[in-house]
């Protein structure tokens, strides 16, 4: 039996059916779109379009070579930088100066005159001519000449004199001959000066070196002739160092030696020979800032350069006229800048190098 109640559930559910549809299945939930799946990159997608960058040509900046420092490297080189020459040629150069200015002067032996660059080898001036009188120059066809302040010290060895003149050439004394007909040198090669203004001159053939204050008059000598440490023979170069030390180079024992300002022998190194490190003839020496040593090895044709201790650090040269080739070379100089520069003798030029780091 049913009961009232029941029956009324009963139509409430149909009414309920019929107002939602006849269908038995339960209305469907709409699911959301599904997006195609996102294609593997096949780089076939467009790029952006960029404007092509202005066309231009690129300037060549050569790399400015290091120069050697204090703090030595293993090793370094001499690079060709000019030819210096004067504008009615130069003739057997020999002497090489510099000035506090950086000028360079040069003994041009054959025509006895000095002549005067700038550092960069632009012709200055030009002054001299052969004789035998004040203000005149009667060369042997070799010899050195010295700066220090505004003077320029000139060995005038065919006079057996050294000859002073202010740095733009104007004659200023001489000295060598004494009033009682005796010389003092029997033919000087070399000079230089010293922190103090003292002249020391290297004198061929005689194992001395001979001091002079500024106006020559004679100080005193030392020297003692033999083939040893510390001894004496045929004396060329001759440079001063920052502690006034005298470092000579000697022509027929082969030796580059250290003294002291009164002629104690500190050290020295050389060896004969043709191998990098050895020398035969060696001539003009010169130091430069760093305490380097270069030296015109004559009869090899090129300039080394050593440390005191004698370690070879750089080397250039062989018979020729080219660059970086020498036919003889003589006088050697080195300026503030540590320009580097070497009178070709036989080729009639001056040749500027400088020394820079070897690269690796």
């Amino acid at each position: 039996m049913h009961s009232p109640l029941k029956s009324a559930l009963a139509m409430f559910f149909v009414l309920v059916l019929a107002a939602c549809g006849s269908s038995t299945n339960p209305t469907a939930i709409p699911q959301p779109t599904q997006l195609p799946p996102t294609p593997a990159s096949t780089n076939t997608l467009p790029s952006p379009t960029i404007p092509p960058p202005p066309t231009f040509t690129p300037t060549f900046i050569p790399p400015t070579p290091t120069l050697f420092p204090p703090t030595l490297a293993p090793s370094a080189r001499l690079e060709f930088v000019a030819t210096i020459d004067a504008p009615d040629k130069l003739s057997r150069p020999d002497g090489l100066a510099t000035d506090a200015e950086n000028n360079l002067y040069v003994l041009d032996a054959r025509k006895n005159r000095v002549v005067k660059f700038d550092a960069s080898g632009k012709f200055l001036l030009k002054w001299g001519k052969a004789g035998i009188g004040k203000g005149e120059i009667l060369s042997l066809g070799w010899g050195g000449l010295a700066s220090h302040r505004d003077f320029v010290y000139v060995v005038d060895n065919a006079n057996t004199r050294i000859d002073k003149f202010t740095n733009d050439g104007k004659f200023v004394t001489m000295w060598g001959q004494n009033a009682d007909g005796t010389r003092e040198f029997v033919r000087p090669i070399y000079v230089a000066v010293n922190s103090q203004g003292n002249v020391y001159v290297t004198d061929d053939e005689n194992p001395e070196i001979k001091i002079f204050d500024a106006d020559g008059k004679f100080l005193g000598k030392w020297g003692e002739k033999g083939t040893g440490a510390g001894r004496l023979s045929h004396v060329t170069g001759i440079a001063i160092d920052s502690q006034d030390n005298v470092w000579l180079a000697d022509f027929e024992n082969n030796l580059i030696q250290q003294f002291s300002a009164d002629g104690k022998y500190l050290t020295g190194f050389g060896k004969k020979g043709t191998a990098l490190g050895e020398l035969t003839g060696p001539n003009g020496l010169a130091l430069d800032s760093f305490g380097h040593i270069y030296v015109t090895d004559r009869m090899n044709h090129r300039v080394q350069v050593f440390l005191p201790d004698g370690t070879l650090l750089a080397a250039i040269g062989s018979r020729g006229k080219a660059n970086e080739q020498f036919d003889f070379p003589a006088g050697i100089a080195v300026n503030s800048q540590n320009n580097i520069y070497v009178s070709d003798e036989r080729n009639n030029r001056v040749q500027q190098f400088r020394l820079v780091q070897s690269q690796p």
